[in-house]
């Protein structure tokens, strides 16, 4: 029934999904957002209130019971009633006939229970998107960690070429304090990496409230959306959660003025019995009608204020579509400008300044460049892959973000 959350966080983005035992601890999207759906406590609480909506159904169904009446006359009195020959007793069941109003209040507390249910649809997808969310995060900051591990790397070996050229002189002594320094800087961002990766660890087992555990993460952070057209896009906005949520709850309110408007007259109650005479040892049937008598509309407060939420929820949904399609424009335009930013710092700038590097280390060994000119590349080029790793974050985090908007209910793939 739910299983359209799944679908729309792992498959989308094509982060692999782990075929692996539990003891090699591989952990794809998918196997994380079903353990936060297994697990998460707001979703227990979400359960609990369809359960209590199903059984506020059964009991809307329940008709009122029958009303057995009995009634005596003429008796312990004085003259003929002084004694029980005169008694006159009546026995009768009386029916209270609203069926039409039990209907509508069948209606009502179906139409709640759709809105639980629709409320547990926004949750889940809540929770897949969030879940999604941290663990792009804990994937991102493993990137970096990725990168700063091979900036140390790249310091280390700048520090040894530095160190060959001073040792023979072609260098002054300042230049190798500066590579040991860059070297240091360099181990202190790792180090200032790997604890963002732990705090991010624990953001995603907060998701399934650290009943497991994390191994390693599969799914390439690098790996870029494609995303349809923007018309294709907003032909689905109808398939967001929170509009559905939103229909439901207009239902609900007009549930709620159709039963405002049936107890505008109160119900007539039906008896049928039969009456005992002691005078004459007879028996006779009896029956009768009560007639509620209103002189003026007893529940227009109720049907004025039912009336008003209704045409509040109808201007709520307006302002809703027009939010859902202001946002989904933001997005996809966010979304495709970092797809086209991170494409060409991955297939031109990065190979351009990957080579750069190469040819200015090669300069500097030969004496043809200086120290600074040297590190001024190598921070470009660093900084190139930070800015690919961000933009590549951005386009996947802003696609969840259409995911979450839609519902899920389009396709896409990586490139």
């Amino acid at each position: 029934m739910f299983g359209r959350e799944l679908k729309c966080f792992a498959v989308l983005w094509l982060l692999t999904v782990s075929t692996c035992s539990a003891a090699e601890e591989r952990i794809s999207l998918q196997i994380a957002i079903e353990w936060s759906l297994q697990n998460h406590p707001e979703l227990a609480v979400s359960l609990a209130k369809i359960d209590a909506a199903s059984g506020a159904i059964i009991q809307s169904a329940l008709a009122d019971p029958p009303v057995l009446s009995i009634e005596a006359d003429d008796f312990f009195g004085s003259g003929s009633a002084q004694e029980l020959d005169s008694l006159e007793t009546t026995l009768s069941l009386s029916f209270l006939n609203n069926k039409s109003l039990r209907e509508s209040e069948v209606g009502f507390a179906k139409a709640n229970m759709d809105v639980s249910k629709a409320f547990l649809s926004v949750l889940r997808l809540d929770v897949a998107a969030e879940t999604a969310r941290h663990y792009l995060g804990l994937l991102g900051n493993q990137a970096l960690c990725k990168i700063r591990g091979d900036a140390v790397s790249l310091a280390e070996e700048t520090h040894e070429i530095v160190s060959r050229r001073v040792d023979a002189g072609r260098s002054p002594p300042a230049e190798l304090s500066l590579a040991k320094a860059e070297q240091l800087m360099a181990r202190v961002m790792l180090d200032d990496c790997r604890h963002e990766v732990d705090v991010s660890r624990y953001r995603l087992l907060a998701q399934w409230q650290h009943s497991r555990e994390i191994g390693e993460l599969v799914g390439d952070i690098y790996g870029l959306p494609k995303l349809p057209g923007y018309k294709v896009l907003k032909n689905s906005i109808e398939n967001n959660p929170d509009l559905a949520l939103y229909i439901n709850r207009q239902r609900l309110v007009e549930s709620k003025l159709v039963i405002a408007e049936q107890k505008r007259k109160a119900p007539m109650r039906y008896s049928v019995g039969a009456r005992y005479r002691g005078s004459t040892d007879d028996f006779a049937l009896v029956a009768g009608v009560d007639i509620p008598l209103a002189w003026r509309n007893q529940n227009q407060g109720s049907i004025q204020a039912a009336s008003a939420e209704v045409s509040a929820s109808q201007a709520e949904s307006v302002v809703l579509r027009s939010e859902l399609n202001e946002s989904l424009f933001s997005l996809y335009q966010g979304a495709f400008h970092s797809v086209e930013v991170a494409t060409i710092l991955r297939d031109e700038v990065l190979v351009t300044m990957r080579e750069a590097e190469k040819q200015t280390r090669d300069a500097y060994v030969l004496g043809r460049y200086g120290y600074q000119e040297l590190r001024a590349v190598q921070k470009e080029l660093l900084d190139v892959r930070y800015q690919l790793l961000d933009a590549s974050l951005s386009a996947q985090l802003q696609h969840i973000e259409i995911e979450r908007l839609l519902g899920g209910s389009i396709s896409g793939s990586h490139r």
